[in-house]
Order: structure tokens, then C-alpha cells, then sequence
């Protein structure tokens, strides 16, 4: 078994305990072991014939922001929520998925960052990455944030955002 191998694993063991929320040190050390392994892999691992350097690059790369995901939220239940802020950080990239998305403003919101999760929940929604806990989230850092102004109307100037630009995604893709 590669490093690679080892690193999937182990975050997927990991993972599974984190979502029991079950021996929850253990789960730590393992998606820690994960996280070391997974960073050795993309320094040397050795790319499969049916991978271009860029594919193999790119796997890694996401492996390794997915195992952040696993980390930051073992952190988060733990209570470590700087730790877990950390992680989720190194966890979102331009394809992080809108549920990755969404842990990351909340421990935002939990280590009291409203400015920061705001400004990235607002950034996750107009490019249509965000999910329908995710407005709750930005609800949140929104009333903390904002002296005046109503939440409804501001939420749906950025859903005009999202709008078009799910539009202009779609137009492109049809193109391409």
C-alpha cells in the first residue's frame, strides 16, 4: 500500500468515527497520520502510468484538502476551534464542496470571525458553492455584523449574483 493509499484509509476511518463522533482522539491521531502521509505522497509519490503529471497532482491535491475537511471537523468536535478554523481553511479550494464550504463559516461564526465568515459565505453563495445551512450561517454573522439593514433583501441581491452567474457558467459550459 502507497502513501496515498495509506492516507485514503486512514482519513476514511476517520471520517467515520468523526461523523459517529466516536473515540474522537483517536480519530485525530489518524487523520493527522493521514494528513503527513498524503503531504509525503505529493512531495514523491510515484504517478501511475494511467495519470498525467497535472491528474496526478491534481488527485493529490484534493486528497490532501478533503483529509483538512476530516481534520477540521474532528477539531471542531473536539472543541478545538482554532485548530478546526486552521484546517477548514487549507480544506476549501476553488472545487471544495459546498458542504466544506459551509463548515468553514461556521467555525467562523464559532470562534466569533462574523466579518470573515460573512465576506466568505457572501463569496460562496454568489458563485452558487454554498448550501441552505450556509444562509443560516451568513444570517448569523450578518446580524453581527451589520448595524442596519434588512437580512431578506440583502440575501436576495446576492442570489441575483448567484443567478447570473450560474447563467454564464451554463453558457460557457455549453460552449466548451
Amino acid at each position: 500500500m502507497d502513501e496515498n493509499e495509506a492516507a485514503r484509509y486512514l482519513n476514511s476511518v476517520a471520517w467515520g468515527m468523526a461523523e459517529e463522533g466516536e473515540n474522537l482522539e483517536q480519530a485525530e491521531m489518524l487523520s493527522a497520520k493521514s494528513l503527513e502521509l498524503q503531504k509525503q505522497a505529493l512531495e514523491n509519490g510515484e504517478k501511475p502510468d494511467y495519470f498525467s503529471k497535472k491528474q496526478f497532482e491534481n488527485s493529490l491535491s484534493s486528497g490532501l484538502a478533503s483529509y483538512y475537511d476530516t481534520y477540521g471537523l474532528i477539531n471542531y468536535k473536539l472543541g478545538n476551534i482554532e485548530e478546526a478554523v486552521a484546517a477548514q481553511e487549507k480544506a476549501v479550494t476553488d472545487h471544495s464542496s459546498p458542504e466544506v464550504n459551509t463548515r468553514y463559516v461556521q467555525f467562523l461564526n464559532e470562534t466569533g470571525n462574523y466579518k470573515k465568515a460573512r465576506e466568505a459565505a457572501e463569496g460562496f453563495i454568489k458563485n452558487n458553492r454554498g448550501t441552505a445551512e450556509m444562509k443560516n450561517y451568513l444570517e448569523e454573522a450578518y446580524a453581527k455584523t451589520e448595524a442596519a439593514g434588512n437580512f431578506e433583501e440583502y440575501m436576495s441581491s446576492l442570489q441575483k449574483v448567484a443567478d447570473k452567474q450560474l447563467k454564464q457558467d451554463l453558457r460557457e459550459e455549453m460552449i466548451e
